[in-house]
Parts: structure tokens; sequence; C-alpha cells
């Protein structure tokens, strides 16, 4: 996922409702074990590029 105007508080949420989802739904778990996904406030991708942010769940 790519934030727009988010805090780092709300990367942060938006990975822990990821983990939540995969945790509650088989689908969703085996989907990001198959399609690793997320978060990145879109500030911080411009300002230091993907590659300096933390490994995809």
């Amino acid at each position: 996922m790519v934030l727009v105007g988010t805090a780092a508080a709300g990367v942060r949420s938006a990975v822990t409702d990821l983990r939540l989802a995969a945790e509650e739904g088989p689908a969703v778990a085996e989907m990001l074990a198959a399609v690793p996904a997320g978060a990145a406030r879109i500030e911080d991708l411009i300002q230091c590029g993907p590659s300096t942010l933390l490994p995809p769940m």
C-alpha cells in the first residue's frame, strides 16, 4: 500500500491491519504468502526510494 499524507503511526496501523487480516482470514494469509505486501508513505518513496524502506511482510 502506498499511503499519501499519512504519519508514521498510520503506516504502522496499516501494517498491523494487514497482519490481523492474515491471522483472521486464511485466504488473505495465502495471498500474502504468494504476493508479499507492505505499506509505505509516498513521501518516503519520493525522498528515499523503495530500496531503502523496510522489506515486505
